[in-house]
């Protein structure tokens, strides 16, 4: 997939999130406004293991949500939009993905009408479907 490609310090410009509730590691293939790529590992250690033996649930979707966003986000990015999570629909988680293991992540707008959008998401870990979503969101000015 071509488009531009984001690095830790990239993300961190369009994204108000920081460690440990950063879920992003990468982007890759992004096409602002359209759809991107990414990637996050989460490490046995993280402090929202919980000491659970995959990853869980929530931490995925956020993945997924952070991706979404930098799609949206990223040409607003110097304006420091507000962004809300509005809605999880569709959610189908397929397999746990462990820890440690990369998640590897898919992002597309389907839709935006306003200040509201919708972006359908994937998960996969070895090339393995874990997880899907239409994930909506809310801009605020």
């Amino acid at each position: 997939m071509a488009g531009l490609t984001l690095d830790q310090a990239g993300i961190l410009e369009v994204l108000p999130h920081r460690e440990p509730f950063l879920f992003l590691h990468g982007v890759s293939g992004l096409v602002p406004g359209e759809r991107a790529e990414g990637f996050v590992t989460v490490p046995a250690d993280h402090p929202y293991s919980l000491g659970q033996p995959t990853v869980p649930t929530g931490l995925l979707i956020e993945a997924m949500a952070q991706l979404g966003g930098v799609t949206m986000l990223y040409e607003r990015r110097a304006d420091r939009p507000i962004v809300l999570f509005r809605s999880v629909k569709d959610f189908v988680l397929k397999r746990p993905a462990d820890f440690g293991a990369r998640v590897d992540l898919e992002a597309s707008v389907s839709r935006v009408r306003g200040r509201f959008g919708e972006v359908r998401t994937q998960a996969a870990t070895g090339g393995e479907p874990v997880a899907e979503a239409l994930l909506g969101f809310a801009v605020m000015r």
